[in-house]
């Protein structure tokens, strides 16, 4: 099974992936594949380098290619979840190894998303404000295409809420009960 996660910086993307990753034996593929690509210093290394200090995305090719590096040294036989699936360009690496299942967008308000970054006291490059206005411009730009592109695939998750009707919402989506035996047919 191989799961996409997507919405605004703050929306529980990561909570999530850790949660299912546990539940379901999936590997999490996340922003750290940019991090291993910056301490690799791999070719154009710099771009993403910059990116992560200031929340602004790097160039779509570096990106994928990190991505590219990762799946090809990933071997979980479960699948995987993508925490943070933020462009076309992404989505279309993805799916050239990979077929994705399910694509949950977790949909919070820009406030709620504002509240919950200032509460992680992050330490970036720039000033946080404009840390956080980097990131929801990134997400404004990238999102209609990505939505376009997966249209009914994507299911719109509720993120006000707390994880744990956050969870459930989820597991009823990709319809699991809460049991034991339920989560053991995936």
């Amino acid at each position: 099974m191989n799961i996409a996660l997507i919405g605004k910086t703050g929306s529980g993307k990561s909570t999530l992936a850790e949660y299912l990753a546990s539940e379901f034996g999936l590997t999490i593929i996340n922003s750290d594949i940019w991090r291993d690509y910056v301490k690799a210093k791999v070719d154009g290394y710099e771009d993403l380098q910059d990116a992560l200090a200031t929340g602004k995305h790097a160039s779509n090719e570096i990106e994928a290619k990190a991505l590219q590096l990762k799946l090809e040294s990933t071997t979980n036989k479960n699948g995987c979840i993508v925490d943070n699936l933020f462009s076309l360009k992404l989505l279309q690496t993805f799916e050239k190894k990979q077929k994705l299942d399910r694509v949950f967008l977790l949909d919070i308000t820009d406030e709620i998303s504002n509240a919950r970054i200032m509460q992680r006291a992050r330490k970036e490059s720039i000033p946080l404000q404009q840390w956080l206005e980097n990131r929801k411009t990134a997400f404004e730009i990238n999102f209609p295409m990505l939505e376009c592109v997966l249209g009914e695939r994507i299911i719109r998750i509720d993120a006000t809420k707390d994880v744990i009707t956050i969870r459930r919402q989820v597991m009823k989506e990709m319809g699991i009960n809460n049991s034991k035996n339920e989560r053991d047919k995936i």
